[in-house]
């Protein structure tokens, strides 16, 4: 049955979906929590969180899965807002984090727009909670401000990694630089890879690859959008969420 409605979430299909849950619901209640959360999982998946929604708040508990399949498939579903509002809940309801749930944060931040808090939540990952970010951390905040255009702040964070960035972080850069048309850019990328890991590369990308001048880089490094540090936040429109009212630095995220 589990697997039945993994099928209906895969092939979007809400009809059968539905169909699905209310069977469950007349044969196996009272619902284990886990199957409870392949409902949530199964409608997110029909993009129809208005009934994930409806099945969230009539659960009669939830656990981390809960509250990370929400999170991370509101954002998936370009609703943003709704997925940060969520996140806030969640702290509010005194529970640990984890590192999942960030990449869903980072997402949303993404959708709306908002670098400076998605730096800011990045920041409290570990500074707050002890979380250590991992590869896909450092890759989805790549894609969140490579995916609205803020390449040279993408390159900037890369470069400044406490490790050496791996061949995920280069292509996932490579490929928002070519969306954007920074060709010589993504040709860069496309040189670490082919110095990383050569398979990465498609056939395509090989036949464009082209030598990138040291100079042209150097350009590239100093075309900077704003001179202020990521983590530093100026002229904020909204309340900052990744941190509670408690946060030392709180006073300076709050709405003009």
């Amino acid at each position: 049955m589990l697997g039945l409605m993994r099928v209906c979430g895969e092939e979007k299909a809400l009809k059968e979906a539905k169909g699905m849950h209310e069977h469950v619901l007349r044969t196996l209640s009272p619902l284990k929590l886990s199957t409870y959360n392949k409902i949530l999982e199964m409608y997110s998946k029909c993009d129809f969180m208005n009934d994930a929604f409806e099945v969230f708040d009539k659960m009669p508990s939830r656990n981390l899965t809960s509250w990370d399949t929400m999170i991370t498939w509101l954002a998936k579903n370009g609703l943003g807002e709704d997925a940060l509002d969520l996140f806030t809940q969640f702290k509010k309801a005194g529970l640990k984090r984890d590192g999942q749930m960030f990449i869903g944060v980072f997402s949303a931040c993404s959708i709306l727009g908002d670098i400076n808090e998605g730096m800011l939540h990045f920041e409290s990952m570990s500074k707050d909670y002890g979380i250590i970010p991992s590869i896909e951390h450092y890759v989805s905040v790549v894609e969140m401000l490579g995916g609205i255009g803020y390449l040279d702040k993408a390159l900037e964070f890369i470069e400044e990694m406490p490790f050496d960035p791996s061949v995920d972080v280069w292509e996932t850069f490579m490929n928002l630089c070519k969306v954007h048309g920074h060709l010589e850019l993504g040709d860069h990328c496309a040189e670490q890879i082919e110095q990383l890991d050569p398979s990465h590369l498609s056939e395509l990308s090989k036949a464009g690859l082209i030598p990138m001048k040291a100079s042209n880089l150097a350009k590239i490094k100093k075309k900077k959008l704003s001179s202020h540090n990521l983590l530093r936040v100026k002229g904020r429109v909204h309340e900052y969420r990744a941190v509670d009212r408690s946060h030392p630095e709180s006073d300076k995220s709050m709405r003009c």
